[in-house]
């Protein structure tokens, strides 16, 4: 039927969400068949009312619970290496509802995020009552096994004061 109005859709978009209930859309146009194998742009209005949807819902399942974590407490040690800690937990993401704690069974383990870390705020000044002191050539000493290498016996020696 030559010179009959038709609507044309084009493909379906991605869906907008990859799960908890998206959306796709689609573009659609009215058409005029001018011969058996070519079409024409025609104007809305002279296509039928009805016209194919323009949207849909998609990926309409719930959406798998994930880890959160509050905030890194400060390091458990002014200088040198101590610990931070922060709290971990599994709660449920569905798109539009308020955020649930739920078991930590129902998220992943192998993507669980550390719950403790070391930290070093700075390094620690050193102990004025520790220092090297210089031992006379040919004395014995720790480094021994090497007085052969270095040709002679002398070298530090760790000492308290």
């Amino acid at each position: 039927m030559f010179g009959g109005k038709i609507w044309s859709a084009a493909d379906w978009s991605p869906c907008s969400r990859s799960c908890g209930g998206g959306q796709q859309t689609r573009a659609l146009r009215c058409l005029r068949r001018a011969t058996y194998q070519r079409e024409e742009a025609a104007v809305q209005s002279l296509c039928p009312v009805m016209s194919p949807a323009q949207i849909q819902p998609c990926n309409t399942q719930a959406c798998p619970p994930e880890w959160s974590s509050g905030a890194w407490s400060q390091c458990s040690k002014s200088c040198g290496r101590g610990m931070r800690k922060r709290s971990v937990f599994c709660r449920s993401t569905d798109p539009g509802a308020s955020a649930v704690v739920v078991p930590d069974s129902m998220c992943r383990q192998h993507h669980r995020p550390k719950a403790q870390e070391l930290c070093v705020m700075r390094r620690c000044p050193k102990n004025d009552r520790l220092h090297w002191t210089p031992t006379p050539w040919g004395e014995p000493n720790a480094a021994k096994s090497l007085a052969g290498w270095w040709g002679g016996g002398g070298g530090l020696r760790r000492t308290d004061h």
